[in-house]
């Protein structure tokens, strides 16, 4: 592989040998004969005329363009120039646009002079690296002095400015650009210089200034976006207006490098300051990173510098403040200045009119969080607002020189401990405010020997803190144990020096407690508040006072001064309150106790008075247990009940231990407490529990009634277990159903049913467990609970319920027609027993009639009814059946009543017409209806014709209302059940009736019968309509629908 890439090699030299000279240059820069890069540009050459061109070799002259229309020209190989110092290689006098493309591998290197000078139109230059090693303020490598200008991708080294955009320039980007600067002739060149009253936006710029500074800015409105920005010895941005000029300057991101010892990497000066231009900056998301100061800001134009998002502000060694604001207002919203641990200098200073808002932000490592800087007098004392912010240490460290203050914010509420240049007692800290917030503020001192004070202004309306000196306290002489209820005197011991106005001692929650001596040598209370201290500068500083303790067992007197509303001195002092013996109460026989329900419990208390002997009379008292209670009368032995105020016992002649006796109320845990009582005060007490263990009482089962179903009219047998457990003591008891009792009979000792007593049924509870047998006729239908209850007279000592369901007989619905008979089953193989007359003489006030399911029943059309009326029977109209054709043409017939209700419906006929047998339209009726008039003759031809079809589509019956049309389709489909479970209120809602409630919710769910609701109806407040007749043809369309609707399930 070596050996062939040598061959290789070898062969491409050799044909590079072989080419002409013109050729090989050609190869590596282009020709002039390459006119797709345009015309080669000449010393000296003068472009009048627009067209492309292109640039390679040497020049000693410059280029001039001077045309209309626009100007392209292509560096199309290396190009080196050497002009005069005071002149450019390109100027650019007049043209429409000049777009110069360059192209990195060919350098264009200027010597003497600058590279371009834009004074036309619009200029863009597009790639390409350009080398300018002029050194005097001719000699910017670009010189931008007109039009709109564009620069990207290009690479510029420099000796002097690498880009000047100048006064009448009215806009220039320069982007994704790589600048290096090497030398520095003044302090106000840079790699890009800006002194455009126009627009400059850096856009992913990297510039290095080895001696100069990165950016020098003078005026205009300038846009920075990332980038990166660095000078070895001046400024990465130095901003200097001059005389009625401004700056709006944005930085957004990028990062800004200072290497110097003693610059700043940002200088933002602004002195234009005869106008009334302002210059405003803004720094968003950018990284300042320096040696020592990072940032200033100052000069009479200035008017705000805001520092927002996450911004870093780094001082790497700390050998200087890191943001100083000497003009105009800092408006500091977040991000982070960050100086070395142990840096003695701040991270903020403000100095002669520069003011600072503080509104977030973090602040690391420095000595001093912020400084307020003393110049002049003239100046406002406070130039610094802290409204919120984060501190590393979480404490904001402030150092205010001589006069001047702070302001902290009401919302503001970490601590800030400040450290005054000239402290002395009452000197102000905090700018004054018409506000009620400031002594709250969490303030600490620096000072040693001061803290912080709060002081309202001499008019009242206002508020401030201040430096209150700090005053020795000391207290003596008092007792290491008091007796309780004893005094003591002691001894309060102020010291101070160089302080100033009044104070108020105090002994806080303990004033209560104490007074103190007045001028005349006697005792007075101690006010509420303190005690009032004239002049803490005066020589009397012992001050005499007596406690007489409240409380009993080890105490704290703490002594106070206390000064515009801070505590400025204080000392404690440890004693003990030997306390009283007091009365020692004891209950002795109720330990850990257990009392059965029901029963009593006897016990003792012992009253051991110890140092209240000498207090009188005195109560034994069980609260609200003393109704429970009996105590033991001393003459006679026998227990009575408690005193509503409790046993009154004399304390100076205690008996032997008082006995009681405790009948419990409830059970479960309880615990009994006995106390001593005198004038409302609990001279001793003493707890016992104890347990009330309740009784295990009588219960009772039913057994054989668990979801029964009682058919109506028959009955139902049960039994009841009694089991009185621990109430077999309690004699005699019943067993009782409550207004059930009519309904049921219970089993005698000789097997046979006896009506149950009014009272209930007597048992004997001392018999032990108790069975007895019982029947239940139910008088009423539906769901129904029995309910079993063990009595002993009113009390209820057990029950027990029971539901079950007594189903009402099916329900026979006759119109024009009569029951000839009904018939039931005999028992055990008897003759079946005729209930006619029963079943009519119980009809429901509509005419319907309940009859026992099972029964045989025998209707016939009722002829007397139509006797004169010309009409005769026709066919019935039936459902409940489950073979309606089998029946519907019969005049009279009979059938078993089904476990459901049943409707029949006699329809009648014109008499005139002939019955031809079952399934046969003869001509006889056909004559008859052609001897009739008209609309009879339309009619009866109708009703024929649809009997006809009805016979041919296997129908079964014709229904003549939509209840009857809507089961006998149901029914016809297999009773399938409906989708919707929503009952039509217009049909009954009783168990009977749910065979019509889903036949009249499918057949309406599948569109066989028409929904004669109005539009919007509520589904829950639809109707069927049940009772509305249909026509023939109705009943034919919809069983037509129906038998489809079978064929396609």
């Amino acid at each position: 592989m070596k050996k062939r890439l040598i061959s290789l090699l070898l062969a491409f030299s050799m044909m590079l040998t072989f080419l002409p000279a013109g050729a090989v240059s050609a190869f590596a820069e282009g020709t002039a004969d390459d006119t797709t890069k345009g015309e080669l540009l000449q010393n000296g050459d003068n472009i009048e005329k627009a067209g492309t061109y292109q640039l390679y070799g040497n020049y000693n002259q410059g280029i001039k363009i001077n045309t209309e229309g626009p100007v392209v020209i292509n560096v199309t190989g290396n190009v080196t120039v050497d002009v005069p110092k005071n002149d450019n290689f390109i100027t650019i006098k007049k043209a429409d646009s000049v777009t110069i493309n360059g192209d990195a591998q060919y350098p264009v290197t200027v010597n003497g002079g600058g590279v371009i000078l834009n004074e036309g139109e619009n200029l863009t230059v597009d790639g390409g690296k350009y080398i300018c090693n002029g050194r005097n303020s001719y000699s910017s490598a670009f010189t931008l002095s007109n039009g709109i200008n564009r620069v990207k991708n290009v690479t510029i080294e420099s000796k002097y400015d690498a880009i000047y955009v100048t006064y009448n320039c009215n806009s220039a980007v320069i982007e994704y650009s790589e600048i290096t600067m090497h030398y520095e002739g003044s302090a106000y060149e840079g790699g890009i210089v800006c002194r455009t009253n126009g627009k400059l936006d850096l856009d992913h710029v990297t510039v290095h200034a080895l001696k100069g500074n990165a950016l020098e800015l003078v005026c205009g409105t300038i846009t920075i976006e990332d980038g990166e920005y660095t000078s070895d010895a001046r400024y990465a941005i130095q901003t200097y207006p001059e005389i009625d000029d401004a700056i709006d300057l944005t930085i957004t991101g990028g990062t800004y490098k200072s290497i110097s010892t003693n610059r700043a990497v940002a200088a933002l000066g602004c002195y234009g300051t005869k106008g009334t231009k302002r210059s405003n900056i803004k720094i968003n998301g950018s990284k300042l990173i320096g040696n020592n100061q990072v940032l200033w800001f100052d000069g009479d134009g200035a008017e705000t510098l805001t520092i927002d998002g996450d911004t870093t502000l780094q001082s790497t060694e700390g050998t200087a403040d890191a943001v100083i604001v000497g003009d105009g207002q800092l408006i500091f919203k977040s991000g982070t200045i960050e100086v070395p641990d142990g840096s003695e200098y701040a991270a903020l200073r403000t100095y002669d009119t520069g003011e600072a808002i503080v509104d977030g932000g973090t602040f690391k490592g420095a000595k001093y969080d912020i400084r307020e800087q003393y110049n002049y007098d003239r100046m406002p004392p406070c130039r610094v607002q802290l409204k919120n912010a984060n501190f590393d240490d979480t404490v904001c460290n402030v150092y205010l020189d001589r006069n001047r203050q702070i302001d902290v914010a009401q919302n503001y509420t970490g601590q800030v401990t400040i450290e005054c240049a000239d402290p002395s007692d009452g000197r102000q800290l905090t700018k004054d405010t018409e506000t009620n917030y400031q002594k709250d503020l969490n303030l600490t001192s620096a000072n040693a020997g001061y803290l912080v004070g709060y002081k309202k202004t001499t008019d009242g309306k206002g508020e401030y803190r201040c430096l209150s000196k700090k005053v020795g306290v000391t207290v003596s002489d008092l007792k290491s144990e008091i007796k309780a209820e004893d005094s003591a005197e002691f001894t309060v011991t102020l010291t101070y020096k160089d302080s100033t106005g009044t104070g108020i001692l105090t002994f806080g929650d303990k004033n209560g407690e104490i007074e103190y001596k007045d001028k005349n040598g006697e005792y007075k209370p101690m006010p509420d508040d303190g005690l009032p201290i004239i002049n803490l500068a005066s020589d009397n500083n012992d001050y005499a006072f007596r406690i007489t303790p409240k409380k009993a067992g080890d105490q704290k007197l703490t002594a106070a001064v206390v000064r515009d509303a801070v505590e400025v001195g204080k000392d404690s002092e440890t004693y003990h309150v030997a306390g009283r013996v007091h009365t020692t109460v004891t209950i002795e026989g109720l330990k850990d106790a257990v009392i059965k329900e029901g029963e009593s419990k006897d016990f003792t208390v012992k009253v051991d008075p110890n140092d209240d002997a000498n207090l009188g009379e005195a109560f034994i008292d069980f609260g609200d247990k003393n109704s429970e209670i009996e105590y033991k009368d001393e003459e006679s032995g026998e227990y009575k009940p408690m005193p509503e105020g409790g046993l009154p016992i004399d304390l100076s002649k205690v008996k032997e231990p008082y006995a009681f006796r405790i009948a419990p109320k409830e059970t479960g845990k309880q615990t009994l407490t006995a106390a001593v009582v005198r004038d409302d005060v609990k001279l001793g007490t003493a707890d016992k529990d104890y347990t009330v263990a309740g009784r295990v009482h009588t219960t009772v089962t039913i057994e054989g009634l668990e979801n029964a179903v009682i058919k109506e009219g028959e009955s139902k047998d049960f039994t009841v277990k009694v089991d009185p457990k621990d109430d077999a003591n309690l004699g005699e008891a019943f067993i009782d159903f409550g207004d059930k009792n009519s309904e049921i009979e219970y089993k005698d000792e000789h097997g046979a049913y006896q009506p149950m007593p009014e009272g209930g049924l007597k048992i004997g509870l001392g018999n032990g467990e108790v069975e007895r047998e019982f029947r239940i006729a139910p008088k009423e239908t539906g769901k129904q609970t029995l309910t079993a209850a063990v009595k002993q007279g009113e009390k209820e000592l057990a029950r027990d319920e029971k539901d079950f369901v007594v189903s009402e007989m099916p329900i026979l619905t006759l119109k024009d027609g009569v029951i000839t008979s009904v018939t039931v089953p005999g028992k055990n193989g008897a003759d079946p027993e005729d209930i006619t007359e029963i079943v009519k003489k119980n009809a429901n006030e509509d005419g319907s009639f309940h009859v026992p399911e099972g029964a045989t029943v025998s209707v016939a059309f009722d002829k007397d009814a139509f006797a004169d009326s010309g009409l005769k029977f026709g066919h019935w109209d039936i459902t409940g059946l489950d073979d309606p054709n089998a029946y519907q043409d019969k005049e009279s017939f009979d059938f078993e009543m089904p476990a459901k209700a049943v409707t029949l419906k006699a329809m009648t006929q014109d008499a005139t017409i002939e019955d031809d047998g079952p399934g046969v339209l003869g001509t006889a009726a056909i004559i008859g209806t052609a001897a009739v008039g008209g609309a009879v003759l339309g009619y009866q031809a109708y009703s024929l014709g649809a009997e006809f079809a009805g016979k041919l589509m296997a129908l079964p019956y014709f229904p003549s209302n939509r209840s009857a049309l809507a089961m006998m389709l149901w029914e016809d489909a297999g009773k399938p059940m409906p989708e919707s479970e929503l009952l039509y209120p217009d049909v009954g809602q009783e168990e009977r009736d749910m065979d019509l409630q889903h036949a009249a919710r499918w057949a309406m769910e599948n569109e066989l019968i028409p929904d004669l609701n109005d539009e919007g109806t509520a589904p829950e407040e639809m109707k069927f309509y049940p009772d509305n007749t249909v026509s023939k043809i109705d009943v034919l369309n919809a069983w037509q629908k129906a038998q489809e609707l079978k064929q396609n399930a």
